[in-house]
C-alpha cells in the first residue's frame, strides 16, 4: 500500500479543505493533488521509474512538496537532501543515491554549481526558484502535464524516501524508509497524539528533516490536517502564523524554543489556540521546558526518535502522566528495550543502549550492507544513544554513545550536566561538550550563554557545580558566550563546538 493512499483519498473526498500554507500562499488538497500528479506525470515522461531515485535540495516551500510527493506517488525513491550542504557532501549523496533527477534552489544553487559537471548520472535538473539560467522552474515544467494523479501500488517493503544521516562519524549513510515505515508511523502518531482534520499544525523545522517530512507533512495528509510552512525559523513569524492561521500543535528544537522565550517582542502574544508544543532532536532541560510552559501557557511534549527509525519511538502525549526528564513511553507498535555490552536486555532503572524494535525499523542503509549488519544485533535496531527506562516503560535518555566523556576512567554524559546547570538562574542555555587531555584522555567543558541582564563569574559557577555534582562530573573548562553554534536543523552544533 503506497503511503500516500489516504491523501489521495482526502483530495477526492474534500477538494476544497486547506492542505497547505506558504507565505500568502494557500493549497487546497484538490490543488495539491493536482500539482503531484503533474509532477509524477513530467517525472515519468522524463523516463524516471518505480525504484529511480529523485533528490530534492529544497527549503520549505510548495516545489518541495510537489517533487517529494510527485516522487512517491509515482513509485520513484524520494531522497530529501539537506539544502545546506556543501559541493563534496552533495556530491556523495548525488552520487551514492544514483540519483537521476534533481531539484534544487537557490540556497543550493551555488554548491550545486560547482558539482553539476562531475554528476553523470543526474539525467534531469529543475529549479524551485531561479537561482541559475537555462535550469527550468518545476512550476513552469508541469503546467502543460495532465493532473490526473496514478497512485503507484507499492508493496509494503519497497522503499518510499532515503534519507542520509548527517555523517557525524563519517560518511553519511543513506537510511532505506518503506512505505509501512511510514504507514507505522503514521498510525502510532494518530493514536497517541488524536490529531484532528481540523488542525492547523506549524511545520518550522525543515523539511528534509524527519521531524518535518514524516512528524508534520505526512502525518497533516494522513488525517487530513493543514500545516502552515516556515522557513527560515523567525520568533516573530512563528507567533504570526500561530495568532493568524490559530495553530493548534507546533513543534521544533530545543534551540527554537530558546529563541522564543528570550525574544524580546514575546510578551502578550496570543498562543491560546496551541493543544501544545513538540519537540525533540535535541536535550531540553527540564527546568527549561517548564519556563516555557509557564510562559506561554502550553505544555511541551518531548519525544525521542531517529531516522532509522522512521523519526519517531517514543513521546509524552497529553492525557499521560508526564515524568521529570523522561521522553515519554514508546509510541503504539514500537518496542523500546535497553541492552548491556554483552547484548542482554537490561531490567528498568539500568543503564545501557537504548534499542528498538517494530514495524517503524528502517530496512536498511542503502548499498551499505556492512552498516545494516552493524546496526542490528537480535533483531534489535541499535541507536547508539544511552538510557534507561522505568517500571512504567518511560524512557530517559541520558547521552549519545558519541557525546560521552571519558575522563580517567569515569563516564561522564553531558546532557545530565546539563540538566544541572541549566537550573542555575542566571544560565539561558548551555551546552557541555568533551575536551582532549594528555594526561585525562578528555575533560568536561560547559558553554553557557546568560540571560538578558544576568552576571556569573567562573567561580560562583564552579561552586554551584561543586554542590550538585559528583566531583569528578564538575566542568574543567568553563567559557560563556553571546550564543551556542546550531546546525542547519536548529541542533546544538556539537561537533563544532
Amino acid at each position: 500500500m503506497n503511503f500516500l493512499s489516504e491523501f489521495v483519498r482526502t483530495a477526492r473526498r474534500l477538494p476544497n479543505r486547506t492542505a497547505a500554507v506558504w507565505g500568502d500562499r494557500t493549497l487546497t488538497y484538490g490543488e495539491l493533488v493536482e500539482c503531484v500528479g503533474k509532477t509524477a506525470s513530467l517525472f515519468r515522461r522524463l523516463g524516471v521509474r518505480p525504484g529511480d531515485r529523485v533528490a530534492i535540495a529544497l527549503n520549505n516551500r510548495p516545489e518541495f512538496l510537489f517533487a517529494y510527493l510527485g516522487s512517491v506517488s509515482s513509485g520513484a525513491i524520494a531522497v530529501p537532501l539537506n539544502y545546506l550542504l556543501k559541493a563534496d557532501a552533495l556530491a556523495f549523496c548525488l552520487e551514492d543515491s544514483g540519483a537521476k533527477l534533481l531539484v534544487a534552489n537557490v540556497l543550493a544553487g551555488p554548491e550545486f554549481s560547482k558539482v553539476r559537471e562531475q554528476l553523470p548520472g543526474v539525467e534531469h535538473f529543475f529549479a524551485g526558484d531561479e537561482f541559475q539560467p537555462g535550469i527550468p522552474r518545476l512550476t513552469e515544467a508541469i503546467t502543460a502535464e495532465g493532473c490526473h494523479i496514478d497512485l503507484y501500488p507499492a508493496a509494503a517493503q519497497e522503499t518510499a524516501v532515503v534519507k542520509y544521516t548527517s555523517g557525524t562519524t563519517g560518511r553519511p549513510k543513506g537510511v532505506m524508509t518503506t512505505h509501512d515505515n511510514v504507514i507505522a508511523l503514521m498510525e502510532g502518531l494518530t493514536a497517541a497524539h488524536a490529531p484532528r482534520a481540523e488542525d492547523v499544525v506549524l511545520l518550522v523545522v525543515p523539511l528534509f528533516h524527519g521531524a518535518g517530512d514524516m512528524c508534520v507533512m505526512n502525518n497533516c495528509l494522513w488525517v487530513g490536517a493543514a500545516f502552515v510552512m516556515q522557513d527560515p525559523f523567525s520568533p516573530p513569524a512563528v507567533f504570526d502564523a500561530i495568532e493568524r492561521h490559530r495553530v493548534c500543535v507546533f513543534g521544533g528544537v530545543p534551540s527554537m524554543l530558546h529563541a522564543l522565550m528570550s525574544y524580546p517582542g514575546s510578551e502578550g502574544r496570543d498562543l491560546s489556540s496551541v493543544r501544545y508544543c513538540a519537540t525533540g532532536g535535541d536535550s531540553m532541560p527540564q527546568e527549561q521546558m517548564e519556563r516555557f510552559e509557564r510562559k506561554f501557557g502550553v505544555p511541551v511534549l518531548e519525544g525521542y526518535g531517529l531516522t532509522e527509525g522512521t523519526a519517531a519511538s517514543a513521546f509524552n502525549r497529553l492525557g499521560l502522566p508526564r515524568k521529570s526528564g523522561s521522553v515519554g513511553p514508546a509510541l503504539p507498535g514500537v518496542t523500546i528495550g535497553i541492552m548491556d555490552e554483552e547484548g542482554n536486555l537490561a531490567p528498568a532503572g539500568e543503564r545501557g543502549e537504548i534499542v528498538l524494535r517494530g514495524r517503524q525499523n528502517m530496512a536498511g542503509y542503502w548499498r551499505n550492507p556492512q552498516a545494516t549488519a552493524d546496526t542490528f544485533e537480535k533483531g534489535w535496531l541499535l541507536t547508539g544513544d544511552i538510557g534507561y527506562l522505568d517500571e512504567e516503560g518511560y524512557l530517559y535518555v541520558v547521552d549519545r554513545k558519541k557525546d560521552m566523556i571519558i575522563m580517567s576512567g569515569e563516564n561522564i554524559y553531558p546532557r545530565e550536566l546539563e540538566e544541572i546547570i541549566a537550573r542555575h538562574p542566571a544560565v539561558q542555555q548551555v551546552a557541555v561538550v568533551g575536551v582532549p587531555d594528555r594526561r585525562r584522555g578528555q575533560l568536561p567543558k560547559a558553554i553557557i550563554v546568560l540571560k538578558e541582564g544576568h552576571t556569573l563569574s567562573e567561580e560562583d559557577f564552579l561552586a554551584f557545580c561543586r554542590e550538585k555534582m559528583a566531583f569528578f562530573q564538575v566542568p574543567k573548562l568553563v567559557e560563556f558566550r553571546s550564543h551556542i553554534p546550531t546546525g542547519p536543523t536548529g541542533k546544538v552544533d556539537k561537533k563544532a563546538l
